[in-house]
């Protein structure tokens, strides 16, 4: 799903975070910064250990 705001352009999309294409993910974080389980979990198990480290 694609929707235009103004000059802008949001596109919603079902799937794996971790399989998209993208410069960058913004994900909500604890406050040590851990990435625990969910989306945090998911996208350190897919990047691995420099994910956590960065």
């Amino acid at each position: 799903m694609k929707v235009r705001i103004n000059k802008n352009y949001l596109e919603l999309v079902k799937g794996d975070i971790t399989d998209l294409e993208v410069d960058a993910i913004v994900n909500a974080a604890n406050s040590s910064l851990k990435l625990g389980g969910g989306v945090a979990g998911a996208i350190r198990r897919k990047g691995g250990r420099i994910i956590q480290d960065e």
